[in-house]
């Protein structure tokens, strides 16, 4: 017996495969370490409605996992209060840096994203983010 998906389910099957696969991720790199760092949760910014990002951050690196309508995960340096991350996963190729101004406060400086056509943050933005949990 031969099963023949279209395309339109295929990909829907595979975007929640990857939404699961980076939950997953973020939720193992989480079980390493048996407390939360200062930055660890969920963030959001005004600039993106309904999306959300999941911080972790192990020794000096921290995994950036965004959620919404595209999923990405990034990955990089803490040193402090100051993160440079990159794209691990997602469309774009991404760089930003990232200075946590307090607990449940943080802003993000977008260094480069290319193409250009597929980057929600153009190079230069400057995000204010805030901690929900």
């Amino acid at each position: 017996m031969v099963l023949n998906l279209d395309n339109t389910l295929l990909n829907f099957l595979m975007e929640i495969f990857m939404k699961y696969f980076c939950a997953a991720i973020f939720f193992t790199l989480v079980s390493f370490e048996t407390y939360a760092g200062d930055f660890d949760g969920v963030w959001a910014t005004d600039s993106r409605p309904g999306e959300y990002f999941m911080v972790r951050s192990v020794g000096g690196s921290v995994v950036v996992v965004r959620l919404g309508d595209n999923y990405e995960i990034f990955l990089g340096n803490l040193n402090e209060v100051d993160a440079h991350i990159e794209t691990f996963k997602g469309e774009a190729s991404f760089a930003a840096d990232i200075n946590f101004v307090s607990n449940n406060e943080a802003t993000l400086s977008v260094l480069s994203c290319a193409p250009i056509e597929v980057c929600d943050f153009q190079p230069g933005s400057v995000l204010a983010f805030k901690k929900f949990f």
